[in-house]
């Protein structure tokens, strides 16, 4: 499981600075849903974001931290079963 957290992150900070090259705007419709009925999700995210921003020098959008709380929501019910995040 932490070999697919980190190929997430990878991922995500590769796609992020892809996006930004091109001036792509981010935009996640279900944000406030998702900081209000995920907030443990939403939170750690936002750390995961930090770490992303320090290592690629770059500053994630709110919206995309939306994305990557569903991401952290989905391993969850996938990979084990129970929360992570307690």
């Amino acid at each position: 499981m932490k070999k697919n957290i980190f190929w997430f992150i990878i991922t995500f900070g590769k796609k992020y600075r892809k996006d930004k090259k091109m001036e792509k705007k981010i935009y996640n419709p279900r944000l406030n849903f998702i900081r209000i009925n995920y907030e443990q999700e939403f939170l750690f995210a936002m750390k995961i974001a930090k770490i992303i921003d320090n290592k690629f020098c770059i500053e994630t959008p709110v919206d995309e931290i939306g994305y990557l709380a569903m991401f952290l929501q989905q391993i969850q019910i996938k990979w084990i079963k129970k929360p992570i995040l307690k």
